[in-house]
């Protein structure tokens, strides 16, 4: 299962490449990608160790009071580890996003159901039978079931009532837009692969007179430019983030100082 579950992992890397590049469209194959080929071979393992269990136990040749809890334990797992791998899929794919809050929440639903069924089949309590070790090994199968339902909730949008493009999933990714210079139309706001991201600062700020070499202070800068004849100048603010740094540009023009209200 490690195996399965650390390959699964690889959605992640993917996911991020093809959404740092803006080729969102590319995402969401990825996460079915991780579906397709991992959890039927999980599937395939979990029938294999709920049928090999006793002569797995044998083999590994444990202290004969735990063998039978061993084996108990071992079926009842069995049947979780398609949805274990399925759910680190979806999480996976929600990480390459930058969405790390979906599949935190799910494990946190998902732990604390265990943690009541867990309380529930290895006591007996809550009306639930009383099944030791066994019941552990179920709760824990449940929950990642349940954990990977979320995560695949959150990708269908169920609560859109239909299919849409998200990413090449269901939902239409939300566009980015920004008013224009009239203050009137809406125009979507270009996006850059990520890939560039400290080529495009390093240019910006050497234009600005700044100190590209500096990452750790906030700095302020400006450039001159014409347009349509008119000098128009940009000013350009740095700030340092955890992963580098976040630079915007205002668009500063003398002209509209010189207007009256009735302009």
């Amino acid at each position: 299962m490690c195996l399965f579950v650390g390959t699964t992992t690889c959605v992640q890397t993917f996911v991020s490449q093809h959404y740092g590049a803006g080729q969102h469209r590319e995402c969401g194959g990825w996460a079915w990608q991780g579906l397709y080929a991992l959890v039927p071979m999980s599937l395939a393992i979990g029938i294999a160790l709920s049928f090999g269990a006793a002569a797995l136990v044998e083999w590994l040749d444990p202290d004969p009071s735990i063998k039978p809890f061993a084996i108990d334990y071992l079926v009842a797992r069995a049947f979780g580890a398609p949805g274990l791998t399925a759910a680190v899929a979806m999480g996976s794919f929600f990480r390459g996003l930058g969405d790390t809050r979906t599949p935190l929440y799910s494990s946190v639903a998902a732990n604390l159901l265990n943690a009541v069924l867990d309380y529930g089949l290895i006591f007996g309590k809550l009306g639930l039978p009383e099944l030791g070790v066994e019941g552990a090994g179920i709760a824990s199968s449940i929950a990642e079931w349940v954990n990977f339902i979320i995560l695949f909730a959150f990708l269908f949008n169920i609560g859109s009532g239909k299919l849409g493009g998200l990413f090449g999933t269901f939902r239409p990714i939300p566009p980015q837009y920004a008013v224009d210079a009239d203050g009137l139309l809406v125009v979507p706001i270009q996006k850059l692969p990520i890939g560039v991201h400290r080529a495009v600062v390093s240019r910006i700020k050497t234009l600005s007179r700044l100190d590209i070499a500096e990452k750790r202070r906030p700095q302020d800068g400006r450039i001159k430019t014409r347009h349509d004849d008119v000098e128009v100048e940009l000013r350009v603010s740095t700030l340092p983030v955890a992963f580098g740094e976040k630079l915007v540009i205002r668009i500063f023009d003398p002209e509209i100082l010189l207007q009256d209200l009735e302009n």
